[in-house]
């Protein structure tokens, strides 16, 4: 079986005579030390960088407190609503149930007309809601 390597000695020719150093072999020329200068110029660049991050972060929680509070409002806002919703169907509905002799006061019929056209579209609003 043959291999097709190189020669040992092509192969030794080409790592003495490649001029860039390999990654992680710092100035002292040991393999398993990093360059100290490389060491501090990234710390350098990682601590220039705080001050940026720290503003970033600060707007960040900035922007969440404002959704908060919104949230929070528009909650508010929708309980009211709802309330008040409860208490204009239950209003249509006693308009509605209202019943009346032999002659209608025709007031009284448009009211209940609209009440019942009210209330229908109460309904079809709720009905995806309940699903």
């Amino acid at each position: 079986m043959q291999h097709s390597m190189a020669s040992p000695k092509k192969a030794d020719a080409r790592v003495a005579t490649n001029p860039r150093p390999r990654p992680g072999v710092g100035a002292s020329g040991r393999g398993g030390d990093p360059d100290p200068r490389a060491l501090v110029r990234a710390l350098s660049r990682e601590v220039a960088r705080l001050p940026a991050l720290e503003a970033e972060l600060a707007a960040a929680e900035q922007t969440i407190q404002d959704h908060r509070r919104r949230s929070d409002q528009e909650g508010k806002r929708s309980a009211g609503a709802q309330a008040s919703l409860t208490i204009v169907v239950e209003t249509l509905q006693a308009i509605t149930a209202i019943s009346h002799g032999k002659r209608v006061d025709r007031r009284l019929a448009k009211a209940q007309k609209l009440a019942a056209r009210a209330l229908k579209r109460v309904e079809n609003s709720q009905a995806p809601v309940d699903r």
